[in-house]
């Protein structure tokens, strides 16, 4: 047989801070109290570690990389059942970021590196942008591996050192997919890259797609789909915020709707605004045949492409959590008859 007695419950009475310093008092006064500490909460000791971690990061990110708890004071007052909590804290200096270092072996153009580093320069300390910088970087698509460090102490001026490991992707990579559908048949598709072509984290993929197999007959191709092509990625243009994207592609379909035979070629430019936001615009060509029933009359098609993307994902090259986004809207001008059309495109994933 067990007995349990719990006892009285143990509350929280009142919490405190402190800096160590005059020269810190500002900055512990605006963080207000303690989160999750409100009088009169159970005094357990998870809330107290938790409200410790965050008035550390609020200092961090209020620009003191250096804050540290000097002491910490937990008295519990067994008569009044209540526990009170103080802390002394030392915020250190506000600073800004240095000029990054970079370390770790690649073959990266290094002027590169710098345009995307070097914006932290002069810069208020926060983990935030340091984490921003970190994902600009594995955005490239040039790096397995990226990782920050901050230094534990200021430079002579003043500054937080913060130094880059880089570690580069593979250079080449290829790849086969195959399926198989019960009313097409089997279908295929291949692809190549080529991972930092001329040393500027540039990508150049090819890639080639057939579908629809098992509708051709013996010795014949006549429905059959095909894609062939390829697209080129130039990443850290001008203030090394610009991608330049250069698409093309033949493309044969046999459908049930329509048959269209035709060549597609896009030149785009992508520009983040923001931590999460992509804007990208350029015009996009297509011309060929395209009818149903043996008809297949000409076109040609001139459009410019306007969209954005949303990206709030943990990480660009193996995302866990987040959701990616993306809306397009492309006008075209059918430079054949004279008329015109507009599309719209969207997607979500999570």
């Amino acid at each position: 047989e067990i007995r349990v007695i719990p006892g009285p419950r143990y509350t929280i009475r009142r919490d405190a801070l402190r800096a160590d310093s005059p020269a810190g008092a500002d900055a512990v006064e605006a963080l207000g109290d303690p989160p999750g500490l409100a009088p009169g909460a159970p005094a357990r000791a998870a809330p107290v570690l938790d409200a410790q971690a965050a008035l550390i990061d609020a200092l961090r990110t209020a620009g003191h990389p250096l804050a540290a708890v000097a002491d910490r004071e937990v008295l519990v007052d067994h008569e009044a059942q209540a526990m009170d909590v103080s802390w002394t804290l030392s915020p250190g200096p506000r600073a800004r970021f240095a000029t990054p270092e970079i370390a770790g072996e690649t073959q990266v153009s290094q002027a590169l590196i710098a345009r995307v580093t070097g914006r932290l320069a002069g810069e208020t300390f926060s983990p935030a942008r340091l984490d921003r910088t970190r994902r600009e970087l594995q955005s490239l698509g040039a790096f397995d591996l990226v990782r920050v460090r901050a230094a534990s102490r200021l430079d002579e001026a003043g500054n937080l050192p913060v130094t880059f490991t880089l570690s580069d992707r593979a250079r080449n990579a290829a790849g086969i997919n195959l399926a198989y559908e019960t009313n097409f048949g089997p279908s295929g598709r291949v692809f190549y890259e080529r991972r930092n072509v001329f040393g500027n984290a540039e990508l150049l993929r090819l890639e080639a797609e057939i579908s629809r197999i098992g509708l051709s007959g013996a010795g014949t191709t006549s429905n059959m789909n095909y894609r062939i092509g390829g697209s080129f990625r130039r990443p850290g243009l001008f203030d090394g915020r610009t991608t330049l994207v250069a698409e093309a592609f033949g493309v044969r379909e046999r459908l049930d709707a329509y048959d269209r035979d035709a060549f597609v070629a896009s030149l785009l430019l992508e520009r983040p605004i923001g931590a999460h936001w992509i804007v990208q615009s350029g015009p996009v060509f297509e011309t060929g045949r395209v009818g149903r029933d043996g008809t297949m009359p000409a076109f040609t098609l001139l459009g410019f492409i306007t969209g954005l993307r949303y990206d709030d994902t943990d990480s660009v090259l193996d995302a866990r959590r987040g959701m990616r986004a993306t809306l397009a809207a492309t006008p075209y001008a059918d430079l054949s008859e004279s008329g015109s059309f507009s599309r719209a495109l969207g997607s979500l994933r999570t």
